[in-house]
């Protein structure tokens, strides 16, 4: 583990004094105080696989902590990209993606750095990729067994495009598609 003097020092002209989107990559650098360190492990729950940040957890249920002087230029960072800067090297403007896909892990072996299109392939290789679409989209207003159900009945003649329309809550431009396939193709 390295210590808080063998991390690199920033340079300021590229500082961003914001809050880091967790998502996207920062090209700042992570200089946690000693202190923010000892924190850090505090907050790690180790195993002899997984090491589980016990520590906040956004949403998604990445590990977040604070470093920087709160005050000042508070700097919220996820706590896997933290762990792998302070063990291994600064991610720079890479990603620190998880080989255990375990998101509150923040042991070091497994983590590596990438682009997007790595984690891309990676999410991908491991079918571990959203997909939004069908039932699994955050907006869909149908289900499979309602797509059925909408185009035996426009099949068998018992309502229009406009009447499933309305049935269904959709505008008849959705519905079109839903019946022609355009949209819900994998029903």
């Amino acid at each position: 583990m390295k210590d808080a003097n063998s991390i690199h020092t920033i340079n300021m002209n590229q500082a961003n004094t914001s809050i880091a989107l967790a998502s996207v990559a920062s090209n700042r650098e992570l200089l946690p105080s000693e202190d923010q360190i000892l924190k850090f492990w505090q907050r790690v729950k180790k195993s002899d696989e997984c090491w589980e940040w016990q520590g906040y957890r956004d949403k998604s249920g990445y590990g977040r902590t604070q470093i920087g002087n709160w005050r000042v230029n508070p700097h919220l960072v996820m706590a896997h990209r933290l762990s792998f800067a302070i063990n291994i090297q600064q991610p720079g403007s890479f990603l620190v993606l998880h080989k255990c896909d375990n998101r509150c892990c923040v042991n070091p072996d497994h983590l590596f750095l990438g682009d997007q299109q790595e984690n891309i392939r990676d999410m991908d290789m491991k079918q571990r990729r959203a997909s939004a679409d069908g039932e699994r989209a955050g907006s869909a207003k149908m289900t499979n067994e309602k797509v059925l159900e909408a185009r035996k009945l426009y099949a068998d003649g018992g309502l229009t495009i406009t009447g499933l329309a309305i049935k269904y809550g959709l505008s008849k431009h959705c519905m079109g598609k839903v019946l022609r396939r355009k949209s819900w193709k994998h029903v």
